[in-house]
C-alpha cells in the first residue's frame, strides 16, 4: 500500500508478507469514519483465503479477520468494503459460506465493525433460478439503508444477479440524539452518537455555546440513517483552536 500526494510526493506504507501471517492481493481501500482506512485481501493467511485489515495514515497495520471458508466462513474477497450508516463495514467475498452446491462455496456477504467484531450475514446457495453465485463487485448502501450488490453467476440465466439485503439493527442505545463519546484518533476527533432512522446529522462548532456561533464542520454530516450508533469525524480537528460541539438534527 502507498500514498500519494497531488504533487507527486511517494510513500511505501506497508507491503503485504502473504502466508501464514498476513494477505496478499489486495482489493481496493475505504476510508472508515475513525479516519483509518480499511481494505481486504484476495489470498493469504495460513489458509490462503485472504483477510480484513485496517492501516492508519502513518502506516500502521492491523489484520482485523482471517477467512476461514466453508462452512461457516466466506473466502477470497475480491472488492473493497463500504461503510454504513451504522459505522460497519460491509463486504462480500467470492467463495466460501454454508451450501454445498458449488464446492469451494457459492459466496457471501459479510459485517465487520472497526475494532474487528466479524458477522457472516448470508451465504449465497445456488439455489437457480432464485439465487446468484459469486458476488465479486463491492457494496453500496441505499438511501433506503439496505445493501445492494451483483454476483457474477447465478439467477434465471446463470449470468448473474442484483441483490438486495435486508437485516435487522439492533436498536440505539440510549440517550437517543446526544453526544455518547468523544475521542481523539491521531489529530481527528470522533463523535458517537445514537440517531433515529431517516434523520440528518449535521456536526457543528462554535467557539463560544452563544447560539449565533455555531458553523457546520466540513464534510461531517449524515444523511437517511437506517437509526444506529453513528459515528462522525471532524478531520484534523485536534490541531484547530478548542471550542465546543453539538449536532444540527432535521427530518
Amino acid at each position: 500500500m502507498f500514498r500519494i500526494s497531488p504533487s507527486g510526493s511517494y510513500t511505501s506504507l506497508y507491503s503485504f508478507a502473504g502466508p501464514p501471517n498476513d494477505g496478499n492481493s489486495p482489493a481496493g481501500l475505504v476510508q472508515g469514519s475513525d479516519g483509518n482506512l480499511y481494505g481486504t485481501t484476495a489470498f493469504g493467511n495460513t489458509n490462503g483465503d485472504g483477510a480484513v485489515f485496517r492501516i492508519s495514515p502513518n502506516g500502521t497495520y492491523t489484520n482485523l479477520h482471517f477467512f476461514t471458508g466453508s462452512p461457516n466462513d466466506g473466502r477470497n474477497s475480491y472488492a473493497g468494503l463500504v461503510q454504513a450508516s451504522d459505522g460497519n463495514l460491509y463486504g462480500t467475498t467470492f467463495y466460501g459460506g454454508t451450501s454445498t452446491n458449488c464446492g469451494s462455496g457459492c459466496g457471501t456477504v459479510f459485517r465487520i465493525s472497526l475494532t474487528g467484531s466479524y458477522t457472516s450475514l448470508y451465504s449465497f446457495f445456488a439455489a437457480l433460478p432464485n439465487d446468484g453465485i459469486a458476488p465479486i463487485d463491492g457494496l453500496v448502501q441505499g438511501s433506503d439503508g439496505n445493501i445492494y450488490g451483483t454476483t457474477r453467476n447465478g439467477g434465471t440465466s446463470h449470468i448473474g444477479t442484483v441483490f438486495k439485503l435486508t437485516f435487522p439493527l439492533n436498536p440505539p442505545p440510549y440517550p437517543i440524539n446526544q453526544i455518547t463519546g468523544v475521542q481523539l484518533s491521531s489529530t481527528n476527533i470522533v463523535f458517537s452518537i445514537p440517531s433515529i432512522a431517516y434523520e440528518t446529522y449535521q456536526l457543528q462548532f462554535s467557539s463560544s455555546v452563544h447560539p449565533t456561533n455555531w458553523v457546520n464542520v466540513p464534510g461531517a454530516s449524515v444523511t437517511n440513517s437506517i437509526g444506529a450508533m453513528l459515528t462522525l469525524t471532524n478531520f484534523g480537528g485536534a490541531s484547530q483552536p478548542q471550542g465546543f460541539y453539538r449536532f444540527d438534527i432535521t427530518p
